[in-house]
């Protein structure tokens, strides 16, 4: 991707620069990596898949997988697109 900014628009350019190399939503990781072989790593039909591609997140307990196949890619895996518990106690903090 190659980002072309006026001169004086910092923080466009810092998106930008952030968003280069990162897979930003759950579809785009299903496309970069592909659906039958997320589906085969992590055991799951293709339609779990879809569903969590309906749910622009996904279960927390295929993080480690779907990081692998990201880090083998060279692709971004950002915590932010799988459904993490949080922490009741913490928060209330």
């Amino acid at each position: 991707k190659i980002c072309i900014f006026e001169r004086n628009e910092p923080l466009r350019y810092i998106i930008c620069v952030l968003s280069i190399g990162s897979m930003s939503t759950v579809q785009d990781i299903c496309n970069a990596i592909g659906r039958e072989v997320l589906a085969s790593s992590l055991g799951v039909s293709r339609q779990s898949i879809s569903n969590a591609i309906s749910d622009s997140a996904f279960p927390a307990n295929w993080y480690e997988i779907i990081r692998r196949e990201c880090d083998d890619r060279g692709l971004v895996c950002d915590l932010i697109l799988f459904k993490f518990k949080r922490n009741e106690k913490r928060d209330a903090a």
